[in-house]
């Protein structure tokens, strides 16, 4: 098990236990199991299999919503058809095997979380013990990802219902009320990339949405009218720009120059006037990035 679960310090680690949790009430235990890397990475095992283990029982519940389902208490639902962890003999059998009782003080070296906690097992801070220990919060990862994805979808739906129509913004400066965002951004973004490559087989871009998307085999993919994005461009279409607007009355665009693949992007409450030489335009090499792109 060590020799296939690597703890690397280039963040690679962190970010696929950060991508499975979505509401800020996993912040603070993010924080700690960054924490508990650090600690594996230093050697100091004894903190790090702690950490873990308490966290991996704090997940399954918070996932459960049942203390009772937690990952050392009532295994059956660890078992699912959904993923490979679900297996019978995947994070179900790791869980009972983690959760064998010790009768005696002992120093085996045994990854028991019961000796571990009460200060029977006093030989557990092994290099071994703590890759084991990521190895099976990994699984519990993947195990709690779709169960997570349907709680998530779930808040951003109750989200976006408390915050339709407001105008205020959180902490970080970003609009709540977020209704179109994504989806404007994907399809600007997927427009910019039709445009550059327009340019590069014609030498210059498309002058509206029906000859962009006529002879592009992205016209299966991006469902979209001239009634949905405003495109612009100058007089010889060296130039473009484009904008859609969300529900909100939030707007999001991009434009391009000379067939660069790098160009300019805007997010306003109004849609932009005039070409590139607006102010509002943010060149993505150039300029801080809007906070809302």
């Amino acid at each position: 098990m060590p020799d296939v679960w690597v703890l690397d310090s280039d963040g690679s680690s962190r970010s696929a236990l950060a991508r499975e949790w979505y509401h800020e009430i996993f912040r603070r235990r993010w924080e700690l199991l960054d924490r508990a890397l650090k600690h594996h990475e230093a050697g100091a095992f004894e903190a790090s299999v702690l950490i873990v283990l308490a966290q991996m029982d704090g997940i399954a519940v918070d996932v459960t919503g049942d203390r009772d389902q937690s990952f050392f208490k009532g295994f059956d639902h660890l078992e699912d058809d959904r993923t490979l962890a679900g297996h019978p003999e995947g994070l179900k059998a790791i869980a009972r095997l983690m959760s064998r009782d010790v009768k005696a003080t002992t120093s085996s070296g045994e990854l028991r979380r019961h000796g571990i906690v009460h200060g029977r097992e006093l030989g557990y801070d092994t290099r071994e013990n703590s890759t084991r220990a990521f190895a099976a919060l990994f699984n519990l990862i993947e195990w709690a990802q779709p169960r997570m994805q349907e709680r998530a979808r779930r808040w951003l739906q109750e989200g976006r219902d408390r915050w339709a129509g407001s105008d205020e913004l959180d902490e970080d400066g970003r609009r709540r009320d977020r209704r179109g965002f994504d989806d404007a951004k994907v399809l600007v973004t997927r427009l910019v990339t039709v445009q550059t490559a327009h340019f590069e087989k014609r030498g210059c871009y498309a002058r509206t949405i029906d000859e962009l998307l006529g002879h592009s085999a992205w016209s299966d993919v991006i469902e979209v009218s001239s009634d949905d994005v405003d495109l612009a461009t100058n007089t010889d279409a060296s130039e473009f720009w484009l904008h859609v607007v969300t529900p909100t009355g939030f707007v999001f665009g991009s434009a391009g120059r000379g067939g660069d693949p790098v160009g300019w992007f805007y997010a306003g409450v109004r849609a932009p006037v005039g070409g590139i030489s607006d102010d509002d335009w943010r060149h993505a090499a150039r300029d801080p990035a809007h906070i809302e792109w």
